[in-house]
């Protein structure tokens, strides 16, 4: 698990090599000026996504989150921020359109509570999610509508004072995975099994039935620190994750 303190704050990209994952943690709580400069950088049809939002905080966090994935993608390609395009798999899942990457560049992106996670990666498909640690939510009944009957008695295992970090734990991992597979929502989610208890290693456990097609993930935790719960799924073995802190408001 990768520890907060060890997230420098820098918009240096390095070049990804294979079997490396690059995260990124930013805090999209961004100044006006910023948000006026990332306005551009955004498509039309992501402008339009903007301005459904009601509220001010989540549209300017949506704004900062797209921005800046728009710039780290500028910088692993080489491209402009502007020009990058993406396509959109059936379920949803994004990608850069084909001639723009030549490299395989994966990524996914995620955010909660005004925190940002941006996860990179070559030729591998890879998931990444970030939760606040809530309590209120992170009740039985809950469990019950998403997590598989093999979770929810795992879970009703724990003592309870780490039933929190262990709902939090599978519903970070499980979330991870379903966006590496590019199948979200969609995904019924008591149809895999994750682990959860607390101090042992996230891992998939079972998939479709099968333990054997579980062994081609990885699951990882990530330490975002404070009240927040991070982990990354990624498709086959990874041997390093070098975690970097994003500032957004030092877009220019």
């Amino acid at each position: 698990m990768m520890d907060v303190e060890h997230w420098p704050p820098t918009t240096q990209v390095v070049a990804l090599k294979p079997g490396v994952v690059h995260l990124w943690r930013a805090d999209l709580a961004i100044k006006e000026n910023i948000y006026e400069s990332l306005w551009p950088l955004l498509s039309e049809d992501e402008q339009v996504r903007a301005l459904r939002f009601v509220f001010a905080k989540d549209r300017t966090h949506f704004v900062a989150a797209r921005g800046a994935l728009r710039c780290l993608l500028a910088e692993y390609l080489g491209i402009d921020a502007t020009d990058i395009a993406f396509a959109y798999a059936q379920r949803g899942k994004p990608s850069i359109v084909v001639e723009q990457n030549p490299v395989s560049l994966q990524f996914n992106v995620s955010h909660s509570h005004g925190q940002g996670l941006f996860a990179f990666g070559l030729g591998q498909e890879l998931g990444v999610d970030i939760e606040l640690i809530r309590e209120d939510f992170a009740g039985l009944d809950v469990a019950k509508r998403f997590f598989s009957k093999d979770e929810q008695d795992r879970l009703l295992a724990l003592p309870f004072a780490l039933r929190t970090e262990g709902f939090f734990n599978a519903w970070t991992r499980k979330e991870a995975f379903i966006k590496a597979v590019g199948e979200g929502l969609f995904h019924a989610l008591d149809t895999f099994d994750v682990s959860l208890e607390p101090g042992q290693p996230a891992r998939l456990l079972r998939f479709e039935g099968s333990v054997e097609k579980a062994r081609g993930w990885c699951l990882a935790d990530i330490n975002v620190g404070g009240e927040f719960k991070a982990a990354v799924a990624v498709c086959g073995d990874f041997n390093e994750v070098i975690c970097r802190r994003y500032n957004v408001n030092s877009i220019s």
